[in-house]
């Protein structure tokens, strides 16, 4: 069964906190006020009021059971729970009842969900659904999404009045219209997003296919840690500068700094190479013929750096 751990000193130890947790393998929380959620590789919501120490499971539904929860989402007291082949279920009583809210949803394999003020948002295998009313009923908004078979939106987020889509074949989109329509930002993403998070104006994606893994992707490209300051007389000051989401190859970025001198305003331009690394064997499927009991036989496969940095085996 999966497990839960708990750190009480931002992530320097864990410790285990899952009894009474149900079976299956934790796939998603949710926390509502003193209300802690996991949903679980089973048709299970489990909760806990005492910060992890204890779970109570219940299932969200006793006829048609759905194979296991995926995502979990809150808006305002309700709760909802996004499955894997049996649509949205519905909870306004912390997680004690479930009802299935599938009116409009023509996609029932649910794979995030998230709240954007009191409109609520499902990533599924056919793209993204809105609610306007609290789950009542679905409407597909997939404007700018390239909708095809085997599409799915597996990660949903929100950044003010920013939301985000992370998708299985087409990358990283952005909505500032409520999801009404749909802008690819993600030329460094390959195919796949699965996951990503948001902090301030950096986005962090995740991915399956790229060899570099995780790219880190700001809303505005490029950046300075820069305030308002004043340099006494005889002193120097520094700047921080930050680039997000380096191309492959080599890269050219530009910085103008405002200030009361004669020569204001400066540009600075920063320049600098992104390495990354490819691996292409030679075969994958070797078969070395007839060997004699008792005797050895050797066989090379060949090994093909395709990118521009060192490739470590």
């Amino acid at each position: 069964s999966g497990k839960v751990y708990r750190s009480t000193n931002q992530g320097t130890s864990w410790t285990v906190a899952d009894s009474g947790l149900s079976a299956g393998a934790v796939q998603t929380f949710a926390v509502s006020g003193s209300y802690l959620f996991a949903g679980t590789y089973a048709p299970i919501v489990s909760r806990s009021t005492n910060n992890g120490t204890t779970w109570t499971a219940v299932y969200l539904d006793t006829v048609e059971s759905a194979s296991y929860v995926n995502a979990l989402a809150i808006s305002g007291t309700t709760l909802f729970a996004g499955t894997n082949g049996t649509g949205v279920y519905r909870s306004t009583d912390y997680g004690t009842s479930w009802f299935k809210v599938n009116v409009g949803l023509t996609n029932e394999w649910v794979y995030s969900l998230v709240a954007l003020g009191t409109d609520i948002f499902a990533g599924t295998g056919g793209g993204v659904f809105r609610s306007t009313n609290n789950g009542a009923s679905w409407t597909a908004v997939n404007s700018g999404l390239s909708i095809s078979n085997g599409f799915a939106v597996f990660a949903l987020g929100v950044s003010g009045v920013n939301l985000f889509a992370g998708t299985n074949l087409e990358g990283l989109f952005l909505s500032t219209d409520s999801g009404t329509t749909w802008t690819s930002i993600n030329p460094d993403l390959s195919t796949s997003c699965h996951t990503f998070a948001i902090n301030g104006s950096n986005i962090f994606g995740a991915t399956n296919f790229d060899p570099r893994n995780v790219f880190c992707s700001d809303i505005i490209n490029f950046s300075a840690a820069l305030s308002e300051f004043t340099v006494s007389p005889g002193l120097s000051s520094s700047i921080s500068f930050h680039c997000n989401s380096i191309p492959i190859g080599n890269f050219t970025e530009k910085m103008t700094i405002v200030s009361n001198a004669p020569s204001s305003p400066d540009t600075i331009t920063i320049s600098g190479f992104g390495g990354a690394y490819g691996m292409v064997l030679s075969s994958k499927n070797t078969n070395i013929g007839a060997v004699k009991v008792g005797q050895a036989k050797d066989t090379i496969i060949t090994v093909t750096n395709t990118g521009n940095v060192d490739l470590a085996i």
